[in-house]
């Protein structure tokens, strides 16, 4: 019999596992729920939410469409409420089997803390934390629990309008005992508002009900393109916490100068779209007394333009020349003389707007003067932003795009990285020409080169999709010396593409 019961454990997979944790009879009783909801799908006509051997496919088939179901059910059924639950339930035991994540994660979702102790993980990820010396308070103080305890501690004695202690025990998940956890339950109101405590803002200020800078407009064109080239980051802590030759100053949102601005004025932090939740009655008050005093700030400038404009209105009245006035009869007076002029004369086209110009230094030494970049080195980048630098460099550090440098214009210890960049480009390069047929421009923008990769990337995604060890690779990650590295041990490969 154990004998069995090791062979039984050398053949388990996931599914097993997980089907074993249910007896055969509820077994039964979720597919046939499942098969009831196929069918309902199939009455919809809805078939884009099955897949194609006929089961429910979990990327297409959201919540909504299981609200629909139930909603559905209790209509055209005699069956109860509660009975809904169990639909719910073999649901849960569908995705716990498939197992499905969003394909722009393009990976399995996983815990934050990987093993199976993750307690364990956690407390040594902090212990190698405060592995430095803390003049103001020794190790012994820190640990997994005292993040809760100083939380909990914070957030009832912090001030005197705190969240009540239900909202701060079920927060933390500890017991209320047997009769405060049948009478007292979760609301989503006292949650919100200790988390805005422990958010640390201030709770007797009207900024206690500031929101996060979010788009005014989320749907705007200039916000969604961004969107779709970079993944918003404080820039700004970035470029004061990151060393300057760091890879992350080579992607869109730091080389593309007129991005992070555009998208900053369209940042706000005040109700637009996004209601601020878990607000107090107090703040309200804080806020409405902020508004007056902005208001009763404005009054004298407000009462000096008025006055100013009655004057100048009851100077015209008087006969008196005032500085409107005349300023009004010159406009009246020129105009026509200036209209007749402009018609007369050939009117010669205006010239165009000058070309943005980026400034790079430049160097002299020997009787000549090239480009040096000082203290170039050769960014380790992946494979898109390698071919965004090759064609439009880096206007954010002034840096001109790359296949303009020579080997001169660089240190001598990166002329050999920047060789293996000058043959993975061209060899991209010979990739997308003979795709397309036609040439990249002298001087292509950004989302021209953009849209270039996107052609060359269709060309070499079997490339990048596996190792030579059978490990599916990130090929959205690669980098550069990687993918050149890639090229060279297979040569044969450009006359294949």
């Amino acid at each position: 019999m154990d004998s069995g019961m090791n062979e039984n454990r050398q053949h388990a997979t996931l599914d097993s596992l997980i089907d074993n944790q249910l007896s055969e009879s509820t077994r039964i009783c979720y597919n046939s729920k499942l098969n009831q909801v196929v069918e309902w799908v199939k009455g919809q006509s809805r078939y884009e939410l099955l897949k194609d051997d006929g089961s429910l496919d979990l990327n297409n088939f959201q919540y909504s469409d299981f609200m629909d179901f139930a909603v559905w059910k209790y209509k055209h059924s005699k069956c109860r409420v509660d009975t809904i639950s169990g639909y719910r339930s073999a649901m849960r035991y569908y995705f716990e089997r498939e197992g499905p994540s969003p394909s722009i994660l393009q990976l399995s979702m996983d815990k934050l803390f990987p093993g199976a102790a993750q307690k364990d993980r956690f407390g040594k990820q902090l212990a190698k934390l405060l592995s430095h010396p803390d003049p103001t308070c020794g190790r012994s103080e820190y640990g997994t629990h005292s993040i809760r305890k100083g939380a909990a501690t914070f957030a009832c004695s912090g001030s005197t309008g705190g969240p009540s202690i239900v909202s701060v025990c079920l927060r933390c998940g500890w017991s209320l005992g047997n009769v405060l956890e049948r009478y007292m339950h979760y609301e989503g109101a006292g949650d919100q508002f200790l988390g805005r405590v422990m958010a640390g803002l201030p709770i007797n200020d009207a900024s206690f009900a500031i929101l996060p800078p979010h788009f005014k407009m989320p749907f705007d064109s200039d916000v969604s393109s961004a969107i779709n080239k970079v993944f918003p980051s404080l820039s700004r802590a970035l470029e004061m916490l990151i060393p300057k030759s760091h890879p992350i100053f080579y992607s869109r949102v730091f080389t593309d100068v007129d991005m992070v601005p555009m998208l900053k004025a369209r940042l706000v932090t005040h109700d637009s779209v996004l209601p601020a939740t878990g607000i107090p009655p107090h703040v309200g008050l804080h806020k409405e007394l902020t508004r007056a005093t902005t208001e009763m700030r404005s009054i004298p400038n407000e009462v000096i333009r008025g006055v100013d404009a009655l004057l100048e209105t009851k100077g015209v009245a008087a006969g008196n020349l005032t500085q409107r006035l005349l300023k009004e009869t010159l406009v009246e007076v020129v105009a026509p003389m200036v209209q007749a002029l402009a018609s007369s004369a050939e009117v010669s086209p205006a010239p165009a707007a000058p070309p943005c110009i980026v400034n790079y230094p430049i160097f002299e030494w020997n009787p000549w003067q090239q480009r040096l970049l000082d203290n170039f080195i050769t960014p380790s980048v992946d494979v898109a932003t390698a071919w965004q630098l090759w064609w439009c460099g880096n206007a954010g550090m002034r840096m001109p795009p790359f296949r303009l440098i020579k080997a001169g214009h660089i240190p001598r210890s990166q002329v050999k990285p920047f060789s293996e960049w000058r043959f993975a480009m061209d060899f991209l390069y010979r990739v997308y020409t003979a795709e397309t047929g036609i040439r990249i421009p002298e001087n292509p923008t950004p989302a021209h080169a953009t849209d270039t990769y996107a052609i060359i990337l269709v060309k070499i995604k079997l490339l990048l999709q596996k190792t030579p060890k059978g490990r599916i690779r990130r090929g959205d990650q690669i980098k550069i010396a990687t993918f050149a590295s890639i090229l060279r041990k297979v040569p044969q490969l450009g006359l294949r593409m």
